[in-house]
């Protein structure tokens, strides 16, 4: 399966209940040396898988192939208004087992990990292992989903390859759209021992992205006055 309809399912929106079923085998490409790994560094998120895998972006994230046989989705879903984080993981995980229950037409098996992070869906028509994890992160959600086809079960060896690949998932943290929102037209202040750094770097970038300056003048006032170090931006002039 495709995470088009896991994304639809999470937003009630997926049509009726079909999905389309696991990509067919690619052709071979011509034969290259064997990458030692590959390396997927992005502004969101950065992963590392061993070998060489072919990416390509999707909404919200990425999609790897390894081989004809190999596949792993990842996606960052925002979260619904009004609904928290732990909420939505639990709805994204739900969507992703109903889109699997359309996939597999004889049904499927679900059991968790060795490390109880990932659980495994184990479908015989079409025949293929998925690896799932809906985990909340901060202010978004991560969607990692890990495709074998052709496997009829789940070995320790399979289970320790993708251990091994979603261990290296980091996600790299965004500037809130409440924090966003709330930068005046003119001027802004961080308070990084209240964001925490990775929260302060992305809205820090966010601001420089804009073409903002720091403010040194008002950084001291507000210094002098609460002893904290924050951080202030000014609109260029």
């Amino acid at each position: 399966m495709r995470l088009a309809c896991t994304v639809s399912l999470l937003l009630a929106a997926c049509p009726g209940a079909t999905t389309p079923p696991p990509a067919a085998p690619r052709a071979k490409p011509p034969r290259q040396a064997a990458a030692a790994r590959t390396v997927v560094d992005h502004p969101d998120l950065t992963l590392t898988l061993p070998g060489h895998w072919d990416e390509r972006a999707v909404e919200g994230g990425y999609d790897l192939t390894g081989g004809h046989t190999e596949e792993v989705i990842v996606v960052l879903f925002p979260l619904a208004e009004g609904d928290d984080v732990e909420h939505s993981a639990t709805r994204l995980g739900e969507a992703q087992r109903t889109a699997m229950r359309a996939v597999c037409k004889d049904g499927f098996e679900l059991a968790p990990s060795t490390d109880d992070t990932r659980f495994y869906a184990t479908c015989t028509t079409p025949r293929f292992v998925a690896t799932l994890v809906a985990s909340p992160q901060a202010d978004r959600v991560l969607s990692y989903e890990h495709y074998r086809y052709d496997v009829t079960a789940l070995t320790p060896e399979l289970d320790a390859a993708d251990a091994a690949i979603y261990a290296t998932v980091r996600v790299r943290a965004s500037c809130p759209p409440a924090i966003v929102a709330a930068f005046a037209q003119n001027g802004a202040c961080l308070e990084p021992k209240v964001l925490g750094p990775g929260v302060t770097d992305a809205c820090r970038a966010e601001l420089q992205k804009r073409g903002w300056q720091r403010d040194a003048t008002v950084e001291t006032a507000l210094h002098e006055q609460t002893g904290e170090a924050i951080e202030c931006y000014r609109a260029a002039p």
